[in-house]
């Protein structure tokens, strides 16, 4: 028998979002195919549209750190393009430098472009690094130490909860966030490698002054 939606419909935005949300949990195995179509027919069953994110809170079949998770996840998806050429470029460095440092093989470096052209093509962006982690190929400590390698270090803003990969980073500088203005400071997960964007190792993070 057909769902019958007893409430308003949701908003396209709102269809979008959770679509992503129901993707991206499913990527990180945070759910089960069969949870999420459970959680999307109780969505559909509801008198008012209500989040897919609090549904699966409320089963158990999430936490509420994996909810945080997911939601930076999906904040990122839907501010940023799939593609962007020069962050290819440092994503194929990222996959030669785990090659050369034995981290990985090869063929992992191609498999894990592959996955990432493919969630490109599905509306989600994940850093090669990323993919490596949630294929159980790296932990996040090689990561960390490939991207320092890359000249790079994750840092974090209080503030808002944005998470950078700053380039060219010398301990004790202060670098400002793009977005608030807050310092930048070490993250309080130091296991979570997704980043919202990249900035300068430089006193404001490239924020003009005068902001």
């Amino acid at each position: 028998m057909p769902i019958v939606q007893k409430g308003p419909p949701p908003s396209l935005s709102l269809v979008k979002e959770d679509s992503l949300f129901g993707r991206i949990a499913l990527h990180n195995n945070f759910i089960t195919q069969a949870q999420l179509d459970e959680c999307l027919r109780l969505q559909g069953e509801g008198s008012r549209p209500k989040l897919l994110g609090m549904i699966m809170l409320e089963k158990g079949y999430i936490t509420r750190e994996q909810l945080r998770l997911i939601l930076e996840y999906q904040k990122k998806n839907l501010q940023h393009p799939a593609t962007d050429p020069d962050e290819q470029k440092e994503d194929i460095a990222f996959g030669f430098i785990a090659v050369k440092q034995k981290l990985t093989t090869l063929d992992r470096v191609y498999e894990c472009v592959r996955e990432q052209a493919r969630l490109a093509r599905l509306g989600l962006y994940f850093r090669l690094g990323e993919i490596f982690v949630n294929k159980g190929y790296l932990s996040p400590e090689n990561v960390s130490d490939i991207l320092r390698r890359q000249n790079k270090t994750i840092l974090e803003c209080p503030g808002c909860a944005s998470r950078y990969n700053v380039i060219g980073y010398e301990p004790g500088r202060e670098v400002r966030c793009t977005k608030c203005g807050t310092p930048l400071s070490k993250p309080t997960d130091p296991t979570a490698i997704a980043v919202d964007d990249a900035v300068e190792g430089t006193p404001d993070g490239g924020r003009p002054a005068e902001e």
